[in-house]
């Protein structure tokens, strides 16, 4: 959809720093001082929250002006089936774009939850 491409670049851009920022906390948590992860997490909390807000003031409104019903929810479908293999975890390294890499991600983030007990 034409619309949703004028956002796409935007979001990439703010998925990436997400990304990177759960991936430097992830790393850090127990080893860091309490009061930087909490900065940290402060911060992402920020960046989360205004990405979301974003979607959900202009993204979302714009695509749903121009598509119609069996678009919006064959997205929603989709959107859900995604979820059931997406990663568990930040991989800032690999790009979002590539399906095959985040459903391998996704794999193999579900096996180290699983072992570490880690519940979704």
């Amino acid at each position: 959809m034409p619309i949703a491409r004028s956002h796409v670049a935007d979001g990439l851009q703010e998925h990436q720093e997400i990304k990177e920022s759960l991936a430097r906390l992830d790393g850090r948590v127990g080893s860091a001082h309490v009061k930087d992860v909490s900065d940290q997490v402060k911060t992402l909390e920020k960046k989360t929250a205004h990405h979301i807000d974003e979607e959900e003031r202009e993204l979302f409104p714009a695509i749903a002006m121009v598509a119609r019903k069996s678009e919006l929810d064959d997205l929603g479908r989709a959107m859900q089936r995604a979820k059931g293999t997406a990663p568990t975890r930040p991989h800032p390294k690999q790009p979002a774009v590539n399906e095959f890499t985040m459903r391998a991600n996704g794999i193999v983030d579900r096996a180290r939850d699983a072992v570490a007990g880690r519940k979704r």
